[in-house]
């Protein structure tokens, strides 16, 4: 898998690599390209708990498909990941870790169902957390009802180390909670 030049991405992902061309897979080709490994997590792709931690796949150069094996699905349009689930998504990501060498990383958090596993990577592993808000979710169709989901999009937005937003109308909703807020607009 190569050795980083820099620090790793693990991209908490919203949606699968091969579902559409959008903002996650522009942003984590990016880091690529910089040099930087990419993780993207598989949101649709999962092992029993009893198989290997994790399967990679090569999806371009320095990019890989992670798929977990956490012994249940997780959906994260709908639901933020229980303790348990946040845990064996921490220690499979551990093992990734051990085994591939990271020793810096991000966590690019792209929708907050994965919030507690990438608190958990920060408590344990001192990586940072990014939180990449590209919607304005509590306007979202089928995420709007969805109250635990907008509650922990509301403390990962005001925790994460450095908060990314889309546009105009999310840096006006969200600036004022994190001051290391950055503005980054889909091209």
């Amino acid at each position: 898998v190569g050795t980083p030049r820099h620090y790793d991405v693990i991209c908490f992902s919203i949606i699968d690599w091969d579902f559409r061309w959008q903002r996650p897979q522009q942003l984590m080709t990016g880091f690529a390209r910089e040099g930087h490994r990419v993780f993207y997590l598989s949101t649709t792709k999962f092992w029993p708990a009893e198989s290997p931690p994790y399967r990679l796949r090569l999806l371009r150069e320095n990019v890989w498909e992670v798929q977990l094996a956490i012994g249940e699905s997780v959906d994260v349009y709908r639901d933020v990941v229980s303790d348990s689930v946040a845990r064996s998504v921490a220690d499979a990501i551990g093992v990734l870790r051990n085994e591939l060498g990271i020793s810096r990383a991000i966590a690019m958090v792209e929708v907050a169902s994965w919030a507690p596993a990438a608190r958990l990577l920060r408590r344990e592993l001192g990586w940072s957390t990014v939180y990449d808000c590209m919607d304005n979710w509590s306007d979202f169709p089928g995420i709007d009802s969805q109250l635990a989901l907008l509650e922990e999009e509301r403390r990962l937005a005001r925790e994460a180390d450095l908060l990314v937003v889309s546009s105009q109308s999310l840096w006006d909703k969200w600036s004022g909670q994190n001051p290391s807020c950055l503005l980054a607009r889909n091209a």
